[in-house]
């Protein structure tokens, strides 16, 4: 099966969640006390992610979208080779509530059609494409950050994004080899229970946290995962959304540390941050 650019459903899932209940804030400022005055970046094969401050707005990965008015402290590009999509991403602060409302105007000046749009006492989101496929995720919230992702090519607002590969059972598929990519980090994660499906990835970003990426996760399996990690004591200020194609739950333990679980279409992601 073909490997989809599924970071960007992960980051579209999150971010609702993410200003829905302030809990982005705290995510945030974990970032920060690991980013150093001058850019680090970190390199893969299917592209780069720089973090620092007022960094150079990436105008040519970013297409007809206008320059934001904001400091730039995240840029992600990742490029899906085989189906030749191109994702890019930033990461902003201080940035003025009318100037955010502003720039939703001119993403729909420039003709991107709403597919999405929704707003809260925290802040507020919109995502859009226009005719020639291109997409865009805007959102803001009240503390003045945010973020904005661009593609270049229609990705997230599709009917069927497996073209019928992944019937959800991996039994009726003998195409599928579900052999682990990675292995499960056993030693990061201690008592977090293993997720059913065939891990792809294993990043990070830091001594303290890490990411697990994993295919073929049927969505009653991710539900009840959910269960799963409230079990392991992941219950303090939680945030639970399971809606359609898309589910995810967030919430801290006693010891301080946070995990974010997204799942979308029969992927998913583990996002786990240490405390210090």
């Amino acid at each position: 099966m073909k490997r989809k650019l599924f970071v960007l459903v992960v980051f579209l899932v999150v971010i609702i969640s993410l200003f829905m209940t302030g809990c982005k804030k705290k995510i945030e400022e974990k970032i920060t006390e690991k980013i150093i005055e001058d850019v680090s970046t970190i390199k893969t094969d299917r592209g780069e992610t720089k973090m620092g401050e007022d960094l150079k707005w990436p105008g040519d990965k970013m297409g007809d979208l206008p320059e934001l008015k904001a400091n730039i402290n995240m840029v992600i590009e990742d490029k899906d080779k085989e189906k030749d999509i191109n994702l890019s991403m930033v990461y902003f602060d201080n940035m003025k509530e009318s100037d955010a409302q502003k720039y939703v105007e001119l993403i729909k000046d420039l003709n991107y059609e709403s597919v999405f749009e929704t707003s809260s006492d925290d802040g507020f989101m919109f995502s859009g494409n226009n005719d020639d496929g291109a997409e865009v995720i805007f959102s803001y919230s009240n503390d003045g950050t945010g973020s904005l992702s661009y593609t270049d090519k229609q990705f997230m607002f599709v009917d069927n994004p497996y073209d019928g590969e992944f019937t959800g059972d991996p039994s009726t598929s003998e195409d599928i080899d579900m052999t682990d990519d990675v292995s499960w980090p056993v030693d990061f994660f201690k008592d977090i229970p293993e997720l059913e499906g065939k891990i792809t990835q294993i990043t990070s970003s830091s001594p303290s946290d890490k990411y697990v990426y994993i295919q073929y996760v049927i969505k009653e399996i991710a539900i009840d995962y959910i269960e799963k990690l409230k079990e392991v004591g992941f219950v303090d200020t939680p945030y639970e959304s399971i809606s359609g194609d898309y589910i995810n739950y967030e919430a801290g333990n006693e010891k301080g540390d946070y995990i974010v679980f997204s799942w979308s279409n029969d992927d998913a992601t583990i996002n786990l941050m240490k405390g210090e």
